[in-house]
Parts: structure tokens; C-alpha cells; sequence
């Protein structure tokens, strides 16, 4: 019901596999028994500009660590793994400049969101705010690369993370 050609009704109906990808042998030749023996298909360029015969899409699982505000700044978290009490390197992924997510269990969950502002013209200071789903234990470790500063923040578990406005976090401006 979800084969390519036949099974759908219009393009982009078909099932999400979210396997592996690997090259194809190509397409049977005429007259063996394959998709170009069918009718509908008889002159058809698989080739032709505009004429897709498989949608690819790639993502990219998250790293260990996150670099923020023009690599500046490095961005790492870990997690109590509350199943064996282990801790865990989070996954993060990069949102915008100065801000990234992390996931934890399941690289679709968000679990914790950390941003490293430039308020230099304000107080002379880089500000970490940081804001979490979770009420997993967590460390999370900023860095400064151009300084060697860090910053570590930590939320025990067992209760709703708090937010984090960490206003004085880095005082090297810009």
C-alpha cells in the first residue's frame, strides 16, 4: 500500500522508514518483470529535472557540546540517569547563536534550553540564562574560549528544574 509509484495517491503520501540509506541497484530492465513494465510508466525519465523517485532527509543526531555566539562560547551538559544512577553526557543542539537545546532520553525531547547573551552595552557582562523540562539532575558546564572562564550551573533532580538568570556570568566584553 506504500510502495513508491503504485501505493500512493500523490506525492508525499507514503510511509516515513527512518532506515538506513543505501544505494539502489537500479531498476530492473524492460520486460523482466519490473515497475517500467507497467503501463503507466511506459517513455518515463526517472532522470528528468523535477521527476523525484525518493525524498532523503538527513538530521543530525546532537553533540555533546554546543558552540554559542560565534564559537565563542562552549555549552555542555550531563544528566543523572535516574534508572542507574549514572551520569550521562546530554545531546545539544545549536537554535540560534546564543541560544541551544539539550535532549536527554530521547533525541526528540527537549529537555533543557541554555542561551549565552552579549550584554556587554547593558552591565559589561555575558548573561547564561537557562530554563529546563525536566526534574532530572543536571550539570551544565559554559565555557568562555577566549578567556578560560567557565561557569557551572546545577540542578539537583528530584523537583522541577529553576530557572537559571546568571546576570554577572562572564565579564569579558565584547
Amino acid at each position: 500500500a506504500n510502495t513508491a509509484f503504485f501505493g500512493q495517491a500523490a506525492p508525499d503520501t507514503g510511509v516515513v522508514e527512518g532506515g538506513v540509506v543505501r544505494l539502489h541497484p537500479g531498476f530492473n530492465a524492460p520486460g523482466t518483470g519490473g515497475i517500467l513494465d507497467d503501463a503507466m510508466y511506459t517513455n518515463a525519465d526517472f532522470l528528468a529535472d523535477g521527476y523525484h523517485v525518493a525524498r532523503v532527509t538527513v538530521t543530525t543526531p546532537g553533540q555533546p557540546s554546543v558552540y554559542l555566539r560565534g564559537d565563542r562560547f562552549r555549552v555542555s551538559a550531563t544528566f543523572v540517569d535516574p534508572a542507574d544512577g549514572s551520569t550521562v553526557r546530554a545531546l545539544g543542539k545549536a537554535l540560534t547563536d546564543d541560544s541551544s537545546v539539550f535532549t536527554f532520553f530521547d533525541d526528540a525531547n527537549v529537555e533543557l534550553l541554555v542561551k549565552v547573551l552579549d550584554a556587554c552595552a547593558i552591565n559589561d557582562q555575558n548573561w547564561v540564562f537557562s530554563s529546563g523540562l525536566t526534574n532530572t539532575a543536571v550539570d551544565i558546564l559554559v565555557e568562555d574560549l577566549e578567556t578560560g572562564a567557565t561557569q557551572t550551573y546545577s540542578s539537583p533532580g528530584g523537583a522541577p528544574f529553576e530557572p537559571i538568570f546568571d546576570l554577572a556570568a562572564f565579564d569579558a566584553c565584547p
